[in-house]
């Protein structure tokens, strides 16, 4: 009987640790995630090309949201919503976003832009968990 619950014990060891470490490591990530989203928004609002200016970043518990306006030329379309969401999920896959990913920590753009019928409106764009896999 002894031998039965130290082995269940030293079964379990493993896995405790494994649990113990990857929370280590997600607190580690998220501190260097605050610490960039607060000097990126120091500097903000920033031109990020002709027609798309960075408004603000943010970051919750699961979440790193990024905010654009673009400019009433921008060539934007919510038609075209599956096209950017693919160019988002190359982008963050394949830069230093990934580590949010990898974090469990969904990416989010969100666009604000006006309709080619006037009016403002908004696009957002997320990159869950599981999209670089």
């Amino acid at each position: 009987m002894k031998i039965v619950i130290v082995l269940v014990v030293l079964a379990g060891v493993p896995k405790i640790f494994e649990t113990v470490m990857l929370r280590k490591q997600r607190m580690a990530a998220m501190k260097d995630i605050e610490d960039q989203v607060r000097a990126i928004n120091l500097a903000l609002p920033q031109k990020v090309d002709r027609f798309t200016t960075l408004t603000k970043v943010d970051l919750g518990k699961d979440l790193y949201r990024v905010s654009y306006t673009m400019s009433p030329d921008a060539p934007i379309e919510a038609a075209n919503k599956d096209v950017y969401q693919a160019i988002a999920v190359k982008q963050v896959c394949n830069t230093t976003y990934k580590k949010m990913i990898d974090n469990k920590i969904s990416v989010e753009y969100v666009y604000t832009y006006t309709k080619l019928s006037g009016g403002d409106a908004e696009m957002i764009i997320r990159v869950p968990p599981g999209s670089c896999s």
